[in-house]
């Protein structure tokens, strides 16, 4: 994307081996794959490393110093800052082309398992688990490029990542009456094959990877081509290989539902009440999806319903009377699919892929219904 000077060219291959020699001492000593735990990995490319540092810095400044700065690039716009992160969208000084920017922020100070920069802008402490996340954030997208509903990346080095450009998330987007129970299906199809994507990323059927934090705004809304992507990789877990038995096996996640996390599965909640930790599987969130596919499926969103206890008791939103009751076929058919992705244990519950291939079949017998037109949006053609 742009041309270096020998001294960034300099920064940018010492950044290519410090990153790569923390990102794989975190997964052999921090992980469940350490000597003593039994576990293996389950894929290959789940220690890999893919950077494509010089693309990224044609158009992300490589200098260690410009750091403090970025955000007062006018080419740039903030987004967000939470948590360990700032989100910006950000324009190619050479093309106008806008991608969006996460970043990590540099002056959040990593509490465990950190290493120094000697001779940084920060001299500030690297977390090499925020190494972890962004690693794992940029192979996941790098594995479902192609799905489209996923959203695709565009270059990682480090704790950078570039990816595509959104008008923000779909939970603000307007899901009113004017909607046909066509419009609905389609949205709800873009939703279950992100998420079947992910749950067959090996082409197997057989998941290596389980997205811990499947809340309502991970979903992105595309208005130019009236698409929904699933965002947001970072905050998940890889799934293991017993050494013993040779068999997958699930993961311990650190996030478990509490008080605010409605969203959750009822083993995540029942994770939190005892005390965890409790071995969950990629069927957590095939419930947290469920949500969302309500949520489109009513035009209401469902957290306002809910509670803790609620959902660790597997107490649902119940849905309006108006859907509960239609004798349409395409809802009707939404319905028992909603039935299946919300059993409350884990071992009843459909996974993803038998979710959209539930979706895909009331389509296919009760009509596509109409692509929704839309304008186009404001930054572009």
């Amino acid at each position: 994307m742009g041309y270096h000077t020998a001294e960034e060219q300099e920064f940018i291959n010492e950044e290519l081996v410090e990153f790569g020699e923390a990102s794989d001492k975190y997964f052999r000593q921090h992980t469940s794959w350490n000597p003593g735990s039994g576990l293996d990995t389950l894929r290959p490319w789940q220690t890999a490393y893919f950077p494509t540092c010089n693309e990224v810095h044609g158009v992300v400044d490589p200098q260690p110093e410009a750091w403090k700065e970025r955000h007062r690039n006018p080419n740039n716009e903030l987004l967000t800052d939470g948590g360990r992160n700032w989100v910006f969208s950000l324009a190619n000084p050479g093309t106008g082309e806008k991608y969006i920017w996460k970043m990590y922020d540099y002056s959040y100070e990593g509490e465990d398992f950190s290493v120094g920069r000697e001779g940084g802008a920060t001299n500030e402490m690297l977390d090499l688990k925020q190494l972890h996340y962004v690693a794992m954030d940029a192979l996941v997208m790098e594995r479902t490029t192609a799905c489209p509903y996923t959203i695709p990346i565009y270059g990682h080095c480090g704790l950078d990542i570039l990816t595509e450009l959104s008008q923000g998330s779909f939970d603000s987007h307007e899901l009113g009456e004017a909607l046909t129970p066509q419009q609905r299906l389609r949205y709800a199809i873009q939703v279950a094959g992100a998420l079947a994507a992910i749950e067959n990323i090996d082409g197997d059927g057989i998941p290596s990877y389980v997205h811990c934090d499947l809340k309502p705004d991970q979903f992105l809304y595309f208005e130019s081509t009236d698409t929904i992507k699933l965002n947001d990789f970072n905050i998940g877990a890889f799934l293991s290989r017993n050494k013993t038995t040779g068999e997958p096996q699930g993961s311990f996640v650190q996030h478990e539902g509490g008080a605010g996390e409605v969203w959750r599965s009822p083993e995540e909640h029942l994770n939190f009440d005892q005390n965890g930790p409790r071995l969950l599987t990629p069927k957590m969130v095939v419930y947290s999806m469920c949500h969302e596919l309500q949520r489109i499926l009513t035009g209401e969103g469902v957290s306002g319903h809910l509670t803790h206890k609620k959902v660790a008791e597997g107490i649902r939103t119940p849905l309006p009377a108006k859907i509960a009751e239609s004798v349409d076929p395409i809802i009707m058919g939404y319905r028992e699919t909603l039935d299946r992705c919300f059993a409350f244990k884990p071992e009843d519950r459909a996974s993803a892929m038998e979710v959209l291939a539930a979706l895909q079949q009331v389509q296919a017998r009760f009509g596509r219904g109409a692509v929704i037109k839309r304008k186009p949006p404001s930054w572009g053609p």
